[in-house]
């Protein structure tokens, strides 16, 4: 493995076209376009994804293996850790990254985001 392995690539980059992707492929996609359009710095780093809101505040999903399970960490103002939490459903967890990069208060991310 090179350290190139371990680079952000910010969003947008060259991928192959919407309809030779899985469904999975097309939501991580969804996820980018998404928050490239709502003004994010998003990224992959091998087979995660995450992005960098305007307030500081980050998120940061992994797939940590099995059953397609799923983690998103949450952070603020430089700590990377403010909360986290795991789900099979990777577009879940694309929500409750979308509703704190927005700035809404924990509680209301993980409410609304149902999972």
């Amino acid at each position: 493995m090179t350290n190139m392995d371990n680079e952000e690539r910010y969003w947008p980059f060259d991928i192959l076209p919407r309809h030779e992707l899985t469904d999975l492929g097309k939501k991580k996609l969804d996820f980018l376009e998404r928050g490239y359009q709502a003004g994010y710095k998003p990224y992959e780093v091998r087979s995660s994804f995450g992005a960098t809101g305007p307030q500081g505040r980050t998120a940061f999903i992994c797939h940590r293996g099995g059953d397609r399970q799923w983690e998103v960490k949450l952070g603020e103002g430089g700590d990377e850790s403010v909360a986290s939490r795991w789900s099979t459903d990777f577009a879940v967890c694309t929500t409750w990254a979308s509703l704190w990069l927005e700035g809404k208060p924990l509680a209301e991310v993980w409410n609304d985001g149902v999972g």
